[in-house]
Formats: structure tokens, C-alpha cells, sequence
């Protein structure tokens, strides 16, 4: 009995035409919760744990603030480019995958290659960094040590990581609608929340003299200024996230533009606002000394420090935001992540098992294996790299951006590729190509400066960021070569199989 024949006895399956399981899918998103879920993965943990340490880096308040400001213009001209990306090749697929296969068809499932790392390390790793995120906080919330780093036991952190995890993984398999409204709410509070912690900092701007000499340097190595640039850009990671989702938009042509638009311009005038009150309120002198002077503080637990100071009822309830806001993260992740996978699996990414994750339930409407899938390997992944240290986030998250990044930019390669095609007849919304090699530019420099060492300040504030990204590569080449030996070195066979599957 063939495959097909087997899964049509199931009453959750439907078909479509070449054979392929058809989801339970309506459109469930507008402009707001759309671009909610983009501000949702936005504002995570980086806006928190990222201020203090990116000073380290550069050594100099006003060069952190200009990189806030690259990366929020330089998120605005992705954002613009994956609207264009987006739109041209809706309805028949979405991500990165179509996009490289619409801009180079000759070469089967090329965009194979992104699936393959997006699946198993972009989402994942960022998925891990930021549920350890809000596991520690959530700990030190309900615990109130403040030595946040030693304290925490290295077997409760991981199992909380995975409980979380599993909460998550629960609310996307029941209802999507449920995901939405709780995706909606935790990122309204998120907005808030930074909000009020601007203006409590802001208020103070007439009496400080902290924003004077600024721009004071002790000129730091060109991998301490990639390697803050990359932290800012995890910040703002998430610009892209409807477009993984455009099915699951209302009238996509319409809103996708606004969605995308509306998320980086919010989450970049808060981000702004939340930096200019830390300026305001943190002297970078003292601040450093204290760091450097104590075992008690940590760079990352900047934006709690300086809201709150030494009050343990503050920093618990600062601590909960921040385990709150990596929680909302998170969720955006995994419903992302979800739909990454079912497109993959439409395209026989994973041959003899691509009906059991492109489908959504009957019932639910949910893509309940997709979910199962990513909670398991996240969760097993959380558990072998638990041994990596109690903070894992720099790792995981800056491995993640960089290839993001990278694929980012073969995007921008793939939108020029199509908008310069002779027989090109695209009418819709239109990214100008000088707005693409502008990000183009800046996606090389970010893929090689990333390479060069830094002053290495320590340990847990200036990690040198060669070795994730030796790593990202790798993960990138083990891609490339699961591509290759599936559709060019058993291509033979599979063609064969296919056949007599059709025959029988």
C-alpha cells in the first residue's frame, strides 16, 4: 500500500493536487497582531541583558547608541526587501527556502540548504538562548540571590528551560487563536513596560551630565565593534518573522507591508528611548568600576540595576519582566519555527517522513507534529549543551544571528536576482536596488569582521566570537552536503522509488 494511500484512510488529512497533505489553515492574523508577532520576538531578552554589555564592548555610551541606530535603519531596509521578497512569491511558499528557489530554479531545492540550517540551528538557537534567558530570571525572581551567574543550579536552570518549553509548546498546539491572543498581550506589555522604564529614566535627563563625553573611547579591536553589532542585531532579530507567516495573514498583500513597517519602526523608537535612559541614568565610569570591582553584578542585569539599584523587591519584579519578555520571545520562535517546518516538508525536505509535518490537525487547526518535533530536539538540545555553563545565551544567540544574517543577505542576493530577470513581470510593491546593496554592504562586513578577535574583556562580557561562528559555517556546510547527497548523489533512486510507488 503506498504512503499516500495509508495517510487518505486518516480523517485528519486532506489532499491537494500532486498528493500532498492540505492544512486546516484560515488566515488568523491583521496589521496589529501580524506585526505583533515580529515586536513579540523583537523585544526579548536583548533589550535587557545587551545595554551594559555592548558599552563594555565599544567602551563608549555614545558609539553603543549609534549601533542601536544602525541596526534599527538597517533592520527598517531588510524589512523593506523581505516585503518585496514576501509578496512576489506568495501564495506558493514562503522564507528564505522559496526565495532562493525562485531566484536560482535551476539547481534543484537549492533553498533546501536554508531549511536545513534554519531548522536544525537558527531557530533552535535562538529558541535556547532565550528560554535560558527566562528560566535564570525566573529563578532569581522567585529566589532573589543576586549572585545570578554561580547560584542557580545547573540541573534546575535546564529542566526549567524545558518546562518552559513545554508550555509553550502546549498553548501553540491547542488553539491558534489562543497563541495569538497570548503572543498579542505579552508583547503589548513588553511595549509598555519599556515604555514606563524610559520615561522613569528620561525624566532625569535635565540633571544628569551623563551624556556629556559620550563619545570618550579607549579605541576598541574591530571584532569588539562587530561583536556588539551582532548583540544589537539579536535585539532586533525577528523584523522578518511574518513573512514565515504570510499564509496566516488577512489579506496579505495589504498587510504584510504594514505589519513589517509598523514592527521595526515601534520596536526601534523604544529600543532608542530605553538606551537614551540608561545614558541618562548610568554614569559609564562608575558603572564600569563597579563591574569590574564585584562579583555581585553582571553587565547582562544592566537595565534592572539602573531601574532599581540595590532594592531585592525591584530587581525580583525587574527579573520577572525580563523572564516574561524572553517567554513572549520564545513563543514567536516556535510558532515561526513551526511554519519553517511545514514548508520544508511540502517540499519533500525529509523524504518518507514529509506527510507527518506538513499537516495540521482537523480539529485544532495547529501543526501539532511540527510543535512535538522542535519542543523534543529543543529540549534535547537544552539538555546536552546545559554543560556549556549556566549562561549560554551569548553562544546560542549570537550563533543564531550570524547565520540569520547571512541569509539575510543571500535574500537580498535572490531579490536582485529576480528584479534584473528579462522576463520579470512583477507589478507589486518595489524595494529600490540601491536600498539592497546598501544591506547587502553592510551583511558583508557584519560576515567577515565577525572573524576578527577581539580585547576579550572576560570571559562573560567579550567572549571572542570566532568559534560560534566557525560553528555557524559548519552547520552551513552539513547543509549543503545533506542538499547534495539528496538530490544530485541518490537523485537515481529516489526517481526510481518514486516510480514504482506510482506503479503500485
Amino acid at each position: 500500500m503506498s504512503e499516500r494511500k495509508s495517510l487518505e484512510e486518516d480523517d485528519d488529512f486532506d489532499f491537494e493536487e500532486g498528493g500532498l497533505p492540505k492544512k486546516n489553515n484560515k488566515p488568523i492574523l491583521g496589521i496589529l497582531t501580524g506585526a505583533g508577532f515580529n515586536i513579540n520576538q523583537i523585544i526579548g531578552a536583548g533589550i535587557f541583558q545587551n545595554p551594559g554589555v555592548i558599552w563594555l564592548l565599544v567602551q563608549s555610551p555614545g558609539i553603543a547608541l549609534i549601533l542601536w541606530i544602525i541596526g534599527g535603519f538597517m533592520s527598517l531596509l531588510g524589512s523593506l526587501i523581505y516585503i518585496e521578497l514576501g509578496l512576489r512569491t506568495f501564495p506558493s511558499g514562503i522564507g528564505e527556502q522559496k526565495y532562493i528557489e525562485e531566484a536560482f530554479p535551476q539547481i534543484k531545492n537549492l533553498g533546501h540548504i536554508f531549511s536545513f540550517v534554519a531548522i536544525f540551528a537558527i531557530i533552535p538557537g535562538g529558541v535556547i538562548a532565550d528560554s535560558y534567558t527566562s528560566a535564570k530570571y525566573l529563578l532569581y525572581a522567585i529566589q532573589g540571590d543576586t549572585y545570578i551567574y554561580n547560584q542557580i543550579n545547573k540541573i534546575i536552570l535546564p529542566i526549567t528551560a524545558i518546562i518552559i518549553l513545554g508550555m509553550i509548546m502546549t498553548y501553540h498546539i491547542l488553539s491558534n487563536k489562543l497563541s495569538v491572543n497570548i503572543n498579542q498581550t505579552l508583547a503589548l506589555l513588553k511595549l509598555l513596560s519599556l515604555l514606563i522604564i524610559s520615561m522613569v529614566g528620561l525624566v532625569k535627563l535635565s540633571n544628569s551630565n551623563n551624556w556629556n563625553n559620550i563619545f570618550n573611547t579607549n579605541s576598541p579591536k574591530l571584532g569588539d565593534y562587530a561583536n556588539a553589532m551582532m548583540k544589537v542585531l539579536f535585539a532586533y532579530w525577528g523584523w522578518n518573522n511574518i513573512n514565515y507567516s504570510i499564509e496566516e495573514l488577512k489579506s496579505p498583500k495589504e498587510k504584510l507591508k504594514y505589519s513589517s513597517i509598523f514592527s521595526v519602526i515601534v520596536s526601534f523608537i523604544v529600543y532608542i528611548l530605553t538606551n537614551a535612559a540608561f545614558i541618562t541614568e548610568v554614569d559609564y565610569n562608575n558603572y564600569t568600576a563597579n563591574l569590574t570591582n564585584t562579583t555581585n553584578e553582571s553587565p547582562d542585569m544592566a537595565i534592572a540595576i539602573f531601574f532599581v539599584g540595590n532594592n531585592e523587591l525591584g530587581r525580583r519584579f525587574m527579573s520577572l519582566l525580563i523572564a516574561i519578555s524572553s517567554f513572549g520571545s520564545v513563543g514567536s520562535m516556535f510558532f515561526v519555527y513551526a511554519r519553517i517546518t511545514e514548508y520544508a516538508a511540502a517540499t519533500k525536505f525529509m523524504p518518507k517522513r514529509s506527510n507527518l509535518f506538513n499537516y495540521r490537525n482537523k480539529r485544532l487547526g495547529t501543526p501539532t507534529n511540527a510543535y512535538l518535533a522542535q519542543f523534543i530536539y529543543c529540549s534535547i538540545l537544552t539538555g546536552c549543551f546545559s554543560i556549556y555553563g549556566e549562561n549560554p545565551f551569548d553562544f546560542f544567540s549570537d550563533s543564531s544571528q550570524y547565520l540569520a544574517t547571512v541569509f539575510q543577505g543571500v535574500s537580498g542576493i535572490c531579490l536582485i536576482v529576480l528584479k534584473t530577470r528579462s522576463n520579470d513581470v512583477y507589478d507589486g510593491f518595489q524595494t529600490p536596488i540601491f536600498i539592497t546593496i546598501i544591506y547587502l554592504i553592510f551583511i558583508v562586513f557584519m560576515t567577515f569582521a565577525s572573524f576578527v578577535a577581539g580585547t576579550n574583556i572576560s570571559d562573560d562580557i567579550a567572549q571572542r566570537p570566532s568559534m560560534h561562528y566557525i560553528i555557524s559555517w559548519i552547520v552551513t556546510i552539513l547543509g549543503t552536503i545533506y542538499w547534495y547527497s539528496r538530490n544530485f548523489i541518490n537523485f537515481g533512486y529516489l526517481n526510481n522509488t518514486q516510480a514504482t510507488d506510482i506503479q503500485q
